[in-house]
């Protein structure tokens, strides 16, 4: 690096590598002391390789933070630690602090600084990746004062190679933010490649198929749907993915990825059982069994799932549901709630009959009952759209 030889092969890289070094701007060295007493910001980009059980190796990590962190005990001055690798929730918290908060930490107090700006640099498209990244990612350990000196003094670093917002996290959010994308990317290509290998056994056109799918960004390439909540149902996407599936098998092939779908619809069910179930009393409230606001449907609804588990776990259940009208429910939409919850006439009940008798309550959906009618309620209330996590 020192001689401009690139150690690695990445378009453009070796260019940039000899401007830097004829410009003065770049200085490569391995040793510590000189590195950390030149400099008022540490970029912490070392390896976290993986085990077979992926459990991530952080002693790399590990061992770039004991040495600045000795370094800045033997020479102390303003410093920021930022670190960019890969590493998993709660490393930040766990394992970077506690080790700079009983050294240099004691000696600089807020004169220390630490972050976490993971990457989202691919290898061969690096530094396109670095001058035009989606975002800058800054995972903070609080809010105030501090927090913002560190969000500048990582912005002015960056410059202006790039005119990208930043997008501030907890340390938790940042830390698991790299791993998701990568995640979602490899669930894009595995999905793509078992439609486009359906496509292919029954005569249609893969590309042209993706093609016209990526032309929706209203669904398909959006935010919709990439938001937590409860699971889904309805009378289209349970059918069609079982539709599909059904393609697939009568073409002899296997599709992994989507026939896992339904199954981890129905694992996100049974944890709401489970944190209905671990309330205490006897009987249950449910708020809402349609299967999405502003409609009678409850077809496939994953409340009228929830609503059967509940009774055949012993407990007594009353439903609230202010879409519907039992005397409209007529066709299709009747003949399956009568079949999978014929109990359902003696379960709905108006809102203050459940609010009364309830000794729990589960909301299924955000808005199915009021800010004030939520604040009125002394029994514990689980809400099923945010399961596991608040904001």
């Amino acid at each position: 690096m020192a001689q401009g030889i690139p150690p690695l092969n990445e378009p453009g890289f070796a260019e940039r590598l000899r401007t830097a070094l004829d410009g003065g701007r770049f200085r490569a060295t391995t040793d510590a002391r000189e590195a950390i007493a030149d400099t008022d910001m540490a970029f912490v980009c070392v390896g976290t390789r993986a085990s077979s059980n992926g459990e991530t190796y952080l002693g790399a990590v590990e061992s770039v933070i004991r040495t600045i962190d000795d370094m800045l005990l033997a020479a102390p001055h303003p410093y920021t630690v930022v670190v960019r690798s890969t590493i998993p929730p709660g490393t930040m918290e766990r394992f970077v602090l506690p080790i700079l908060r009983s050294g240099a930490r004691q000696v600089l107090g807020p004169a220390l600084k630490v972050c976490c700006n993971p990457e989202f640099l691919r290898e061969g498209s690096a530094i396109n990746d670095f001058f035009n990244p989606p975002y800058i990612v800054i995972g903070l350990a609080e809010t105030g004062a501090e927090s913002d000196a560190i969000v500048e003094e990582v912005e002015t670093a960056y410059g202006l190679a790039t005119a990208a917002p930043t997008v501030r996290l907890g340390f938790r959010e940042a830390e698991l933010l790299k791993v998701i994308c990568n995640a979602f990317h490899a669930l894009k290509i595995a999905f793509a490649n078992e439609v486009g290998a359906v496509a292919a056994r029954v005569g249609a056109n893969p590309i042209a198929l993706m093609d016209a799918f990526v032309l929706d960004t209203k669904l398909n390439i959006s935010p919709v749907y990439l938001r937590p909540g409860f699971a889904f149902g309805g009378s289209c996407l349970p059918k069609d993915i079982r539709g599909l599936l059904h393609v697939g098998h009568t073409a002899d092939l296997r599709m992994p990825l989507c026939e896992s779908i339904l199954p981890s619809n129905d694992e996100h069910l049974q944890r709401a059982l489970s944190a209905v179930m671990a309330q205490p009393g006897r009987v249950v409230g449910l708020a809402g069994v349609v299967f999405k606001p502003h409609t009678d449907d409850v077809r496939e609804s994953p409340a009228i799932w929830l609503a059967r588990r509940i009774i055949d776990a012993g407990r007594t259940l009353l439903i609230y549901e202010p879409e519907i009208n039992v005397g409209r429910l007529i066709g299709a939409n009747l003949a399956f709630i009568e079949e999978n919850l014929p109990e359902y006439r003696q379960c709905l009940v108006g809102w203050e009959a459940l609010a009364g008798q309830a000794d729990v309550i589960a909301v299924v959906r955000p808005g199915v009952i009021s800010a004030v009618a939520h604040g009125q309620l002394t029994q514990p209330v689980v809400a099923l759209y945010r399961l596991g996590w608040s904001v």
